[in-house]
């Protein structure tokens, strides 16, 4: 069964008492949402299975900015700059590219 968190208030939260994994998909869009939902993540897995972990996929996204005057990724350095992550960044950048690209050759 899929559940969606925003269709939980928090006084249902207790119900995800079951969970061990919680799954989320290109969810960086602003430092603010960002913020919002790392709160609710941690609201989340404190409810939680203790082994309970979150897996999520996330665009590294370029922008042109004003104040640097180049092409940035802040909100995506702003998001890695607030969580820990299990495993080699670097190494899953590598497995996700290598994927997308067996996908594109295959198209």
């Amino acid at each position: 069964r899929r559940v969606f968190l925003t269709d939980y208030e928090d006084k249902s939260l207790r119900k995800l008492k079951c969970f061990g994994v919680l799954l989320a998909a290109d969810v960086i869009y602003s430092n603010e949402l960002t913020t919002s939902f790392l709160n609710k993540v941690v609201q989340i897995l404190s409810i939680c299975r203790e082994d309970a972990k979150l897996i999520m996929t996330i665009e590294k996204r370029y922008n042109f900015t004003l104040p640097e005057l180049c092409t940035t990724c802040r909100e995506y350095d702003f998001f890695f700059s607030h969580v820990q992550v299990e495993g080699d960044i670097e190494e899953c950048q590598q497995r996700g590219a290598a994927a997308a690209a067996a996908e594109a050759a295959g198209a």
